[in-house]
């Protein structure tokens, strides 16, 4: 006798009101999300091998590309400019910086003084 049997699929997903709870979107997760406000956010998204940053501002009904990265991030943006994101792409992981909303991304390189 014999059994075939297929594992169980999982599905992740994020989800978001930006009207308290009454209305809610939602989105595969494949990245990060990081909103500041219930209109205002940032997403990586996975897209053919690399990652999207993408912003909304009407609370997730629609994203914008910002840039394509080849680092998979943990945002935090404190702004509606400045944002951080702990960048991990094979065996290295760097702390990166956008002081533009997302557009373009500097590595944090730490100085030890003396």
């Amino acid at each position: 006798l014999s059994f075939i049997s297929t594992p169980p699929t999982a599905y992740d997903f994020y989800y978001h009101s930006a009207d308290g709870g009454k209305q809610w979107i939602s989105w595969p997760k494949t990245g990060d999300v990081d909103f500041i406000s219930p209109l205002l956010g940032w997403r990586s998204a996975f897209h053919n091998g690399a990652y999207d940053i993408e912003q909304t501002k009407d609370g997730g009904q629609t994203w914008s590309k910002l840039k394509t990265v080849t680092w998979k991030g943990t945002l935090d943006f404190v702004n509606e400019q400045t944002g951080w994101a702990i960048a991990a792409s094979d065996s290295v992981t760097v702390l990166v910086h956008t002081t533009d909303g997302g557009k373009t991304w500097e590595e944090i390189k730490p100085v030890v003084e003396p």
